[in-house]
């Protein structure tokens, strides 16, 4: 009863409301929830995360062309490659990841790295060519093998990605402790899943919510996201002085 959706401009100002208390409620992606922990932990309460077939995980993806030569990253030297945006955990910072950990620097290592601004352009960017290769995640994958069919190798794919964070805030005068038990109560009994006539699951990005229902994690669950920021900081700040 009397619920208002609020739609933040940005992930820090959805941050900054739940830590005042201006919202009751917020849902992150895993890179902003990640960074929520790290910065505002003391005025949040977790409460639960999606799953997908049970997992509370998903991976990212570095896709080619099928019918290209690429393999490997070796193959890609001096290509052009795209992320999704500096925000992204599957479309940036985990393949990042990938590389530094390989000592390859993408912006010395590529002939050019652009930010195309979301998964679907980035696929439709590999599949048209505009560029060699890119970063998405499965669940965009999926979606794209569906509408234009087998036509993409993965050639990497991302240690785990922890799926978005549900959160409440401490300074809600809407939140107590029989609140939070209900709630996580309520997400843990519901389940999002389509089906195509033939009983197979279906995930679609572009026209349903590619999740099955809810799970609570303890908040360790994130670390691995939390390690990757300071891996991408630290290559930012050395860029920085260099």
């Amino acid at each position: 009863k009397n619920i208002d959706l609020c739609i933040s401009p940005t992930y820090d100002q959805l941050q900054d409301d739940l830590a005042d208390g201006s919202i009751d409620l917020a849902i992150f992606s895993p890179a902003a929830f990640a960074k929520a922990i790290v910065e505002i932990k003391n005025s949040l309460i977790y409460l639960a995360s999606y799953i997908k077939k049970g997992k509370g995980y998903y991976h990212g993806y570095i896709i080619v062309r099928k019918d290209s030569p690429y393999k490997s990253f070796s193959d890609l030297e001096k290509k052009y490659f795209a992320f999704v945006s500096q925000g992204s955990a599957s479309g940036y910072k985990f393949p990042m990841a990938l590389f530094l950990k390989q000592k390859i620097n993408p912006y010395k290592y590529f002939k050019s790295v652009k930010f195309s601004g979301s998964h679907s352009k980035v696929i439709r960017e590999v599949k048209t060519g505009v560029v060699d290769a890119g970063a998405t995640w499965e669940g965009a994958y999926e979606s794209a093998v569906r509408e234009y069919g087998d036509i993409f190798r993965i050639i990497k794919k991302t240690d785990k990605i922890p799926f978005d964070g549900f959160a409440a805030s401490k300074k809600s005068k809407k939140i107590n402790p029989e609140f939070i038990k209900k709630f996580i109560k309520l997400l843990s009994h519901i389940t999002i899943e389509t089906k195509t006539e033939k009983g197979q699951p279906v995930f679609n990005v572009d026209k349903g919510l590619p999740y099955t229902g809810f799970v609570s994690h303890d908040l360790s669950f994130y670390n691995v996201i939390i390690e990757t920021q300071k891996l991408i900081n630290e290559f930012e700040q050395s860029n920085r002085n260099n």
